[in-house]
C-alpha cells in the first residue's frame, strides 16, 4: 500500500445502499505518496484524512480520496455521517500548531473546527474551518448533520480558560465559509456546557441535546439540555431536565422520529421522549447493568429507531459489573411507552 505507516487508524464506517465509507486518520510523519502514484517520490506528510469506498458485499476497494492541507497544519478527523443526498460529511479539526511553517500559534489559533463535504464519486466539493474569535479552543464536533439546502450544521465545544469553562458551539457551515455560530454559556456555578447529539428537520430546524455541570461535577437540576434552533440560528426554546437523584453525565444521542417529530435522546442515566415541543413524554432508568456512579459508566453508543418502531440503544455496560467485559449490548424500548423489552437485549 502506499501508505507506509501502521499507525493509520480508522475512526469511523458508514454504509449508504451497497457501499461502505471508512474513514482514517494517516497521522504526521507518515510517509506516503500523494495520490497513491506508485512513479511519485514519496513524501513526508503533515497528517492526512483518509477516505475510502468498499464495496458492501464483497470489500472490494472503488476508490480513495486523500484531503492534506499542510498549510493549515494536520488534520485530524472524528465523524462520518451520510447526507440525505448521498454526500459524505467528515467533520474534524486541524492543529495548526503542527503547521510546517514553524510559525508560533497562540492559544486561540490552535485548533480550527473542520467540515469537508465529499461527493459519492469521491470528489470534494467544499470545506470550511470555524476558529473562535474569543480565547478558546475549538472541539471536533460531537455530531454533524446536513439540512436538505446544502448546510452542514456541527455541534461542538469550545474551551475557555485552558478547559476551566466551556460553552456548547452550533456553527452552520454553507459552501466553503461560516454561516453563523451560536454559543450556549452556562449560568452562575454552571460552566461547563458539554454537547451531545443533533438532529434536523425538513424547515431546518436544528435539535440539539447535551448537559450542564459544575467544575467539581455535581448534580444540578438544569443539567440536561434540549434546545432548538432556527436555521437563522436563533434560539426557538430550551428544555432543561433532571434524572432524579442520579448523579450521571447528561445527554449524549438524539433522534428524531420522521413520523411525529418526537425526540428520543439517551445518556448514562437512561433514555428520554420529547415532544415536538421539547416537552417530556416519558422517560425510563436503563436499568440495573446502568451504574449509579457516574464515573463507572461508558457513554451510550448508539441510538436509533427500528423499522417496526422500537427503540434500540447501544451501549457498553459499566465496569465494575458482570457485563463489564469489552463487549456492546443492545436494549430495545417499546417508543409509546418507554417500556424496556428485556428479551431484545442481546450482545
Amino acid at each position: 500500500e502506499p501508505i507506509l505507516n501502521r499507525d493509520t487508524q480508522t475512526v469511523a464506517a458508514v454504509h449508504s445502499g451497497e457501499s461502505v465509507y471508512v474513514l482514517s486518520h494517516v497521522p504526521a510523519g507518515t510517509i506516503r505518496v500523494s495520490g497513491f502514484d506508485p512513479n511519485e517520490k514519496p513524501r513526508t506528510g503533515t497528517g492526512d484524512i483518509l477516505l475510502t469506498k468498499c464495496d458492501r458485499q464483497t470489500g472490494l476497494i472503488a476508490w480513495r480520496y486523500v484531503f492534506d492541507s499542510p498549510e493549515h497544519g494536520e488534520e485530524t478527523p472524528t465523524i462520518l455521517t451520510v447526507a440525505e443526498n448521498g454526500n459524505l460529511l467528515i467533520g474534524g479539526y486541524t492543529d495548526a500548531g503542527k503547521s510546517p511553517t514553524g510559525r508560533v500559534w497562540g492559544a486561540n489559533d490552535a485548533n480550527h473546527l473542520l467540515v469537508l463535504t465529499v461527493s459519492p464519486g469521491g470528489d470534494l466539493l467544499w470545506t470550511a474551518r470555524w476558529r473562535s474569535e474569543v480565547v478558546g479552543v475549538a472541539d471536533p464536533p460531537s455530531g454533524l448533520v446536513a439540512g436538505k439546502s446544502g448546510a452542514v450544521y456541527a455541534f461542538s465545544r469550545l474551551f475557555i480558560e485552558s478547559g476551566r469553562h466551556t460553552d456548547a458551539v452550533l456553527v452552520k457551515f454553507v459552501p466553503g465559509r461560516v454561516a453563523w455560530v451560536s454559543r450556549f454559556a452556562g449560568e452562575g456555578t454552571v460552566v461547563l456546557c458539554e454537547p451531545g447529539g443533533i438532529v434536523v428537520d425538513a424547515a431546518e430546524n436544528i435539535t440539539v441535546c447535551g448537559a450542564m455541570a459544575t467544575p467539581n461535577m455535581l448534580p444540578v437540576d438544569d443539567r440536561l439540555l434540549l434546545a432548538q434552533y432556527s436555521p437563522e440560528g436563533k434560539k426557538r426554546w430550551l428544555r432543561r431536565f433532571f434524572f432524579g437523584d442520579k448523579g450521571q453525565t447528561g445527554l449524549h444521542l438524539l433522534v428524531r422520529d420522521p413520523v411525529d417529530g418526537s425526540f428520543f435522546a439517551a445518556g448514562a442515566s437512561g433514555v428520554v421522549r420529547f415532544d415536538v415541543s421539547g416537552a417530556t413524554v416519558w422517560q425510563t432508568e436503563a436499568g440495573e447493568t446502568f451504574a449509579r456512579n457516574a464515573a463507572a459508566i461508558v457513554r451510550p453508543e448508539r441510538l436509533a429507531l427500528s423499522k417496526s418502531g422500537d427503540l434500540l440503544l447501544l451501549y457498553r455496560p459499566p465496569l465494575g459489573t458482570p457485563f463489564s467485559r469489552d463487549t456492546s449490548r443492545v436494549m430495545r424500548f417499546e417508543k409509546t411507552t418507554g417500556a424496556m423489552i428485556p428479551s431484545a437485549e442481546k450482545e
